[in-house]
């Protein structure tokens, strides 16, 4: 009898509970009566665009001629010319060689191209001295 009661309660409260939902379904609900005015597009007047004229053809004046001599042209710095050679003995060095000679090693390897280091000459090589 305990469950009985508190059934009876839920089942009654259902029942009304959906009969009150559906009388608010059939009810449609209907908007206020409101007039929609849409006003009337603009007519656009029609705009004149005048064709493009095309560039007058003008030819451009001849330069005047102006006759110039020629620059001199300079020779380009080109290595000492060698006037003589030596033969490098057992012993010797780039650098006494130079001495010996009344000049610098740098100018010896400048005349020279087959020296990268001043430390690498070999008997028996021939040298252009300046």
């Amino acid at each position: 009898m305990k469950r009985l009661i508190p059934t009876i309660v839920i089942g009654s409260l259902l029942v009304a509970g959906c009969a009150r939902t559906k009388k608010a379904e059939t009810q449609p609900v209907i908007p206020d009566p409101v007039e929609y005015t849409v006003p009337p597009a603009p007519i656009a007047e029609p705009v004149y665009t005048p064709a493009p004229q095309p560039a007058p053809i003008t030819t451009p004046a001849p330069a005047p001629t102006v006759k110039s001599t020629p620059a001199p042209v300079k020779a380009a710095p080109s290595k000492p010319a060698a006037s003589k050679t030596y033969l490098v003995k057992k012993g010797d060095t780039l650098s006494e060689i130079a001495k010996a000679n009344k000049t610098t090693t740098q100018k010896i390897m400048a005349l020279n191209p087959t020296i990268k280091k001043a430390d690498a000459i070999y008997v028996g090589q021939k040298l252009k001295m300046p």
